[in-house]
This record gives C-alpha cells, sequence and structure tokens, in this order.
C-alpha cells in the first residue's frame, strides 16, 4: 500500500495521525502532479455534497483527536481516488471517489489482497 497526499512530505512527517499508519509509504504531492496523471477530480459541488453524506462531527472530533495539521495549501474539494494495481504494476480497479470519504471498501481490499 502506498498513500498520496496533497500535505508536503513535511506536513506528513509532522502529523500523529499519518506516523500512525506507517510503516506503508507516504508520498507528499502538494503540486498535485500525481493526482493529475491519474485523473483525480477536484469538485466543490461534490465535497459540498460530502456535508450531506458523512459525519463531519465525528470528522472534526477525529481530526482534533489525532493532531492532524493544519494545511493551508490544500484544496477543500480534491476527491479520493482508490487504485488496485497488482504485481506486475496494472490497475486492476480504480476507484473515483464521488464524495470526500467514497473509497473501495474494505472487504473487496482484502479480497483483492487474498487476505
Amino acid at each position: 500500500m502506498v498513500f498520496l497526499f496533497e500535505s508536503s512530505n513535511e506536513k506528513l512527517k509532522s502529523s500523529v495521525f499519518h506516523q500512525g499508519i506507517s510503516p506503508w509509504p507516504l508520498i507528499g504531492d502538494p503540486e498535485k502532479t500525481i493526482y493529475k496523471k491519474y485523473g483525480v477530480e477536484q469538485s466543490t459541488l461534490k465535497m459540498m455534497k460530502s456535508m450531506f453524506v458523512a459525519n463531519l462531527g465525528q470528522a472534526k472530533k477525529d481530526t482534533k483527536e489525532l493532531n492532524l495539521p493544519a494545511d493551508k495549501d490544500a484544496s477543500m474539494n480534491l476527491l479520493p481516488a482508490d487504485f488496485l494495481i497488482d504485481e506486475n504494476f496494472r490497475i486492476v480497479k480504480a476507484h473515483y471517489g464521488y464524495h470526500l470519504d467514497d473509497h473501495i471498501s474494505i472487504d473487496e481490499f482484502k479480497a483483492f489482497a487474498g487476505i
């Protein structure tokens, strides 16, 4: 597993949350070079939709408890994208989120990983 974040590598290293998901590699992409290459979408409309489907109160609480660093340079409308890539570096599945917390299900991920 590799995680890409819009934050800089320095901000990722300073975050207790991001340190907690190690040992998986974390890659900062503040210029969104990789995001653009893979067609990851930015959408204010879909971000606003997230407010209706996500538990924003819980998200705020989690942000505080996990000591997530504020990132004034990060956009608020970058949607998630998840890719399942096989051992031959072939994209087996590309999942582009419809809202901010739309990801591949953990069951689908486990099935792909053979867990």
